[in-house]
């Protein structure tokens, strides 16, 4: 008579460890000075009078900030 008991097979998977992901690192770049159009005038020491026509030539980057060396470029054919 067989025995009661059942043969159990016990089937054990094999799991190999993921690796783990490294995590991204993010680095931003260096940002440097910017001026607005006032601080860079105020700083190369342009007369006041003049502001109104160098803002009409710049137009909307009027508006923007720059680094002191990209306004003087902006403005070098003025």
């Amino acid at each position: 008579m067989p025995s009661k008991k059942a043969d159990k097979t016990v089937i054990d998977d094999v799991v190999e460890p993921k690796e783990k992901a490294q995590p991204k690192v993010l680095v931003r770049a260096p940002v440097g000075k910017t001026y607005s159009f006032e601080q860079w005038a105020m700083l190369r020491k342009k007369p006041k009078r003049h502001l109104g026509g160098m803002r009409a030539f710049l137009g909307s980057d009027a508006d923007k900030k720059f680094s002191l060396e990209m306004w003087d470029s902006k403005m070098k054919a003025y």
